[in-house]
């Protein structure tokens, strides 16, 4: 094999950009966070079916139902069955952390899973060098996700939302819940 033959094999494997463009958190997480926003959107106890929560996420009923359903057996969610059934939000959302929605979908974020050979586990006495700085970050990332509520991250959603829509264009500008309870 000639010298531009490996070069061209060492490109493809070697993806240096994966590590920078490295995405926290899987499509489920990621549907949960997006499906629990909605559902913020919503009057309090407003039933809201899994299939206009997909529309709005523009992703799959069945697998946001899958997600929903999850977040219902942790206590997050209620639902009631039927034609005039859907998903609510059981809790305030002040009461709701990132990291209540976060953790069931993707685990422990500070596993000890090697950021460089990831087939590994660092363990104490035999880590890689980046494990040092990755577990002070995935420190950090698990204290955020423990401190930020749900109503904290919808509340920017719309302020980021509000500042990017014209001042005289209509937008919904529903409070789902009261601010008995807020820090």
């Amino acid at each position: 094999m000639g010298s531009s033959q490996q070069a061209c094999d060492t490109a493809t494997r070697f993806r240096p950009w994966k590590v920078w463009k490295m995405q926290l958190f899987g499509k489920s997480a990621k549907l949960a966070i997006g499906s629990v926003l909605v559902l913020l959107s919503r009057q309090a106890g407003e039933l809201t079916t899994a299939h206009e929560i997909a529309d709005e996420l523009h992703d799959s009923p069945t697998y946001v139902a899958k997600i929903l359903q999850e977040l219902a057996r942790r206590g997050l969610l209620g639902s009631r069955r039927g034609a005039s059934g859907g998903f609510y939000l059981k809790k305030h959302p002040v009461d709701i952390t990132l990291w209540d929605i976060v953790s069931p979908f993707e685990g422990e974020l500070d596993d000890g899973h090697c950021m460089i050979d990831g087939g590994k586990v660092c363990e104490e006495g035999n880590v890689c060098g980046l494990h040092p700085y990755w577990a002070r970050i995935s420190r950090e990332v698990i204290r955020m996700l423990k401190q930020t509520t749900m109503l904290q991250l919808w509340r920017n959603s719309v302020k980021n939302r509000d500042n990017a829509i014209s001042s005289d264009a209509p937008h919904p500008t529903a409070v789902p819940f009261s601010n008995a309870g807020e820090e």
